[in-house]
């Protein structure tokens, strides 16, 4: 008989919102758009005449002509208190910007231009445009605009009533996505990202338009395409994603994790992304964790997995975190807002298993490309964490096959969450080590030491001048040892250490309960501070067994 286990999809809530269907196209260097999603409304008159319910969107359009401003100095002579002439000031303002935007408004062709408003203090006018008038084409009158002398700037963006951001886009700014993508150039190209969800991804929706992604079939061919894994993969690898040149490879948890994983190693992913809860939600470490924790020890697996939604601020639910999220070979992932405020939703309960979650990421209320609607869930903000580490691994792509490297450099270069301290009173219980700092992670890299240890220690020194604030956070991770039940779990017990300059002891961890340590020291003075990961104690069932170790350093503004 076939064991089915019940998966279920780490928690999703839902608001209306646009979103739009979008195409590539080269724009004058005049035109400024205020994000990509609009620039890729520059569709061509082809792709435009396939466009239904978005073609009729509108547009706003700000466009600055090119001439001398009215100078307060220059123009009027004036010194002293400005309310003594901004009466004046005003009314000659308003005379010299109305009497040279009407002229130049008498050379534009206003053709299909709506809602006209020419400026009387500024050099501005704006107007709507439907986004089938958008394109870049010689019909278009942002193309046409463009190409007069007297226009210095054309801003395209969305209507001020609009409440509609860029997709992805309180999550790309907040954390340093963008830097890493826009100005840095990485988008995990050379990385595989393995979806294990409830179903798999629809590889026809227009945010994998072409990207090759690899789905693996079950029982007669059949794919159980389901929104919840397409979200996932729009997150960490659509074409509007975190990491769009990651490959995706995609797979419906419903026979267990064997067949999964067999099929995941056979395709050799990098990560893992699972955004999922397995069997009985009630805070316990289970056999699937078991598993999990065996497959990630023996193949060196990266595996992010959601903490579960069961927090419950309003005291309907038990705060119990779900298997696979109790591995302790798993990287757990809590949420957070873009204003790095904590979810009451977010689990952080064990009762049998080790302290979870180990990070948070941003998960509530975010516009997914692909989808209409804002969505709030760990299921999210996992797949952030997956597509951030995409980026991480194609910079440093000698961190693949290191989970616990990885897992110590995110984990030691994170932001605080807003009052930390005072929920569930006690610090860090529910968020990690706060919120996933993936630009700080690019930089601290350095700061990084991994490989096997049962019998040498890892030291990582770093320098702090006087006075800037910096918190120093040091962050250790071993893998257990596990052969896949819950009954073989077992690991040694590592400490840090943090001394100063003068080699006094600042800060120690004493913890035996988790395959991790984590140490938080605000610089109070300026010099050498060294951190010290340390073998404490050696279990003699392990005595023979080296532990894939890593150990970071990240210093973080406070």
């Amino acid at each position: 008989m076939i064991n089915l286990k019940f998966i279920g999809v780490i928690g999703l809530l839902t608001t209306p919102i646009f979103f739009g269907v979008f195409n590539e196209n080269t724009t004058p260097s005049k035109i400024i758009f205020e994000s990509k999603n609009l620039q890729k409304l520059t569709l061509d008159n082809k792709a435009n005449e396939s466009l239904t319910d978005i073609s009729t969107e509108d547009i706003n359009v700000s466009v600055k002509f090119n001439y001398d401003n009215f100078d307060i100095k220059e123009q009027m002579n004036v010194s002293g208190n400005f309310e003594d002439y901004r009466d004046e000031f005003y009314e000659r303002s308003k005379k010299y910007f109305s009497t040279k935007n009407n002229e130049l408004m008498k050379k534009i062709d206003t053709t299909n231009m709506e809602n006209i408003y020419v400026s009387k203090y500024t050099p501005f006018f704006n107007f709507t445009l439907k986004t089938k008038d958008l394109s870049i084409s010689s019909v278009s009158p942002i193309e046409t605009l463009a190409k007069k002398d007297y226009i210095d700037e054309i801003n395209i963006k969305y209507p001020a009533n609009r409440t509609t951001k860029e997709k992805l886009y309180g999550v790309k700014d907040t954390l340093g996505i963008n830097y890493i993508t826009d100005d840095l150039g990485y988008t995990g190209k050379g990385v595989k990202v393995g979806v294990l969800d409830v179903g798999v991804i629809d590889e026809n929706n227009e945010v994998f338009e072409g990207k090759n992604i690899t789905i693996k079939s079950e029982l007669l061919g059949i794919k159980n395409v389901q929104d919840h894994a397409t979200q996932m993969g729009s997150i960490i690898g659509g074409n509007e994603g975190i990491a769009p040149d990651c490959s995706l490879y995609s797979l419906q948890a419903i026979l267990g994790f064997e067949e999964e994983f067999d099929w995941l190693l056979d395709n050799r992913v990098d990560i893992v992304n699972a955004s999922i809860g397995s069997g009985t939600v009630n805070g316990k470490y289970n056999s699937d964790s078991a598993y999990f924790d065996y497959i990630i020890r023996q193949y060196k697996l990266i595996v992010f997995a959601a903490a579960g939604n069961e927090g419950g601020d309003d005291g309907s639910g038990n705060g119990y975190v779900a298997n696979p999220g109790l591995g302790y070979n798993v990287f757990t992932v809590g949420d957070c807002n873009d204003m790095f405020n904590p979810t009451g939703e977010s689990s952080w309960v064990t009762v049998e298993g080790p302290t979870k979650p180990n990070i948070t990421a941003i998960g509530i209320d975010v516009d997914i490309p692909g989808f209409s609607g804002s969505y709030t869930g760990t299921s999210i903000s996992t797949a952030v964490v997956s597509g951030c580490t995409a980026l991480l691994l194609e910079k440093y792509p000698e961190l693949k096959g290191n989970p616990a490297a990885i897992y110590a450099l995110l984990g030691a270069n994170t932001s605080n969450l807003v009052g930390y301290y005072g929920k569930h009173n006690e610090p860090r219980i529910y968020e990690g080590t706060g919120c996933i700092n993936i630009d700080k992670a690019f930089v601290n890299q350095y700061l990084l030491r991994y490989g096997h240890s049962t019998s040498s220690d890892y030291y990582i020194m770093t320098p702090c001048s006087p006075g800037d604030g910096d918190i120093l956070k040091a962050y250790g991770f071993w893998l257990a040892y596990s052969d896949g039940t819950v009954k073989s779990l077992k690991f040694h017990d590592y400490d840090i250490i943090l001394v100063d300059i003068n080699n006094a002891t600042k800060l120690r961890t004493r913890g035996v309960k988790n395959n991790f340590e984590y140490i938080e020291y605000p610089l109070y003075t300026g010099g050498y501070y060294q951190a010290k990961f340390a073998l404490m104690e050696c279990n003699d069932e392990l005595s023979s067994v080296d532990d894939d170790c890593g150990f970071a350093i990240g210093l973080i503004e406070p």
